[in-house]
């Protein structure tokens, strides 16, 4: 957006003090299992058991994490995955493959997303650095933001173990629960909730889940 079009935002923005802005969507999520092919695990577990260096340093984080030193496919979860990214910096001789199996792609996929390469910039241009980031896992107490805007299709559309002839999908369930908690928590000014989607029939059924519901 050009300076001439961003101008009467800011100016709405000015009137009513508004100077954060807060994101909640799944593509500012740490990596997760679901994004990656099985055989990647596998491949992974593979070379770190070819690896002496690799095979010690990943066992501090399986205890850690998992409370087992157990090493396999199916040992690679989420908060392992979370683990080994927060720790990024720090990893030794586990940084080339952790980069090599799950964190190049990650981070090449996450600049890629229209969140990323489109909607972002665009808010940066409004709120500077005040663009606050929040994965789909954020509790919702501590969104403190007047404007928020939440990814209607939140999180894994068919995650495991889920009855999928629920009327709204568990993405739709989810970021709509998120959005009630944000609005019933705060006391006084109720925050502006808006939302994501390219379908008006979504923004229609969030409306009415507030209604229903708050």
């Amino acid at each position: 957006m050009t300076n001439d079009e961003l101008k009467p935002i800011r100016e709405i923005l000015e009137k009513h003090s508004i100077d954060k802005i807060a994101v909640i969507d799944d593509e500012f999520n740490l990596p997760k299992r679901r994004v990656y092919e099985p055989n990647v695990f596998e491949e992974f577990v593979d070379y770190i058991k070819e690896n002496d260096k690799c095979l010690n340093e990943l066992k501090s984080f399986l205890i850690n994490v998992n409370k087992s030193e157990e090493i396999s496919p199916d040992s690679i979860s989420d908060n392992l995955l979370e683990q080994l990214w927060n720790k990024r910096d720090d990893l030794d001789a586990l940084k080339m493959p952790c980069e090599k199996f799950f964190f190049n792609s990650y981070s090449d996929n996450l600049k890629n997303t229209q969140m990323n390469k489109q909607i972002v910039p665009a808010l940066e241009a409004l709120f500077g650095k005040n663009v606050l980031k929040y994965h789909e896992d954020v509790e919702a107490a501590s969104i403190g933001e007047e404007v928020v805007l939440i990814d209607y299709y939140l999180g894994d559309p068919n995650p495991p173990g889920i009855n999928q002839s629920e009327s709204d999908p568990p993405s739709v369930i989810k970021s709509t629960k998120i959005a009630l908690e944000i609005f019933r928590k705060s006391r006084n000014k109720k925050p502006t909730i808006i939302l994501i989607s390219h379908l008006k029939e979504d923004q229609e059924n969030l409306i009415s889940s507030f209604i229903e519901k708050r």
